[in-house]
């Protein structure tokens, strides 16, 4: 009965990219300064080059570190991974910066993907996991939280032809209590289940009129037809024409 979503929800992946792991440095391939306990440029296998600096044998510190496909890392080492803040450009375009801890996206950080959606928020272990604003080039937007990896709990999102929906959010898709509201003026106020309208509530139509009653994946099982709403029994309007009168 409703044209619920012009279009879908866009997810973006429920991880941060994959992080490198480091091992411990073997001396026999620094290529120069000090690559113990200091200053220095190694080459591990496969291309990849750290310079930077090195506590106990591994980066730890500030550093740089690159892949021979063209990837590269910017920042903060601790104990061989990276840890603390800094820069990950991986060779198809897709930038994050933002916080490490165990070579892991965690804390806040900013994902940019190569098609050029954003999330911008928190992480938990490489996983999108707290507040966070995700947008699309294209007009997609979305704010509020996450919980490993998916949209979970209140949060607002808006098509890019201005459709939108503020309220509850579980499994990525709107579940629970929440309003969708079109550029035409119509709306939906009350419970959803995967997207759709499902449970109580009421849809007002831009031209005035209004259905209230019970949704089922979308459609209206029960419910009753009103003129305005002003007739709707406990409506604010409703109790605002009973006072007048």
């Amino acid at each position: 009965m409703l044209n619920m979503i012009r279009g879908t929800f866009r997810t973006v992946s429920y991880t941060c990219f994959l992080l490198l792991f480091l091992v411990a440095v073997a001396y026999a391939d620094c290529a120069s300064g000090d690559c113990v306990n200091g200053d220095g440029v190694y080459n591990f296998d496969k291309g990849i080059v750290y310079k930077g600096h090195f506590k106990d044998g591994k980066p730890d510190g500030k550093g740089v570190m690159t892949w021979e496909q063209g990837s590269k890392y910017e920042g903060d080492f601790k104990n061989g991974m990276r840890d603390g803040v800094g820069m990950y450009t991986r060779s198809n375009g897709e930038v994050y910066e933002g916080q490490f801890k165990n070579d892991k996206c965690h804390g806040k950080g900013k994902l940019t993907y190569q098609d050029g959606e954003i999330y911008d928020g928190v992480w938990d272990s490489n996983f999108k996991h707290g507040k966070a604003e995700y947008t699309t080039p294209d007009g997609h937007h979305f704010t509020g939280t996450y919980y490993r990896g998916r949209r979970k709990g209140e949060g607002s999102y808006v098509w890019p032809d201005g459709t939108s929906y503020k309220g509850m959010f579980d499994e990525d898709k709107p579940n629970g209590k929440g309003v969708m509201r079109w550029p035409g003026g119509s709306s939906y106020d009350g419970q959803f289940k995967d997207g759709k309208p499902d449970g109580k509530g009421a849809f007002y139509a831009a031209e005035g009129g209004a259905v209230v009653g019970e949704w089922k994946n979308g459609e209206l099982v029960s419910g009753k037809n009103y003129k305005s709403v002003t007739e709707i029994p406990g409506s604010k309007k409703s109790s605002e024409k009973a006072k007048k009168q």
